[in-house]
């Protein structure tokens, strides 16, 4: 009774990285396609703020720092930043890290937030499927036991 649980939550946890890493792929060309274009300002709002532009080396945020989608930021280890977007909608970045300034406020936010309900609901379906594919074919390749 435990293996079909274990091939359905297997096979759920790699349709859910190869979905994520399909959203990441297709985010990543997204940002490389409009290179440059000036869609923000970054407001460090405490510590240690750096941008990155067109994949160069990191230089200290100045105040208010035009940035291009596709540049990069990085928040040092208790840093806030804000990324104020063109049309008014603000994003924090208080966690460490380097984030990649998307086009548009709507994106920049579903990237932070990592999976979406939606993308998590398709992985725990799609893992069942797949879960219950192999565990049927594995029924009918093995004869019964007791005869």
């Amino acid at each position: 009774m435990v293996k079909p649980f274990i091939y359905t939550l297997a096979a759920g946890l790699a349709l859910a990285f190869a979905w994520q890493g399909a959203v990441q792929a297709r985010q990543s060309s997204g940002a490389a396609e409009s290179a440059r274009e000036v869609v923000a300002s970054v407001r460090t709002d405490g510590g240690v703020i750096m941008v990155s532009a067109e994949q160069g080396p990191f230089n200290t945020a100045e105040p208010n720092q035009p940035v291009a989608s596709g540049d990069r930021l990085m928040v040092a280890k208790d840093s806030i930043a804000t990324v104020i977007y063109d049309d008014g909608c603000q994003q924090v970045y208080d966690k460490d890290g380097i984030y990649v300034i998307e086009p548009n406020c709507k994106r920049a936010i579903a990237w932070k937030e990592g999976w979406s309900n939606g993308q998590m609901i398709a992985a725990v379906v799609g893992g069942a499927a797949l879960g219950g594919i192999i565990e049927h074919n594995r029924r009918d390749k093995c004869p019964p036991v007791s005869r």
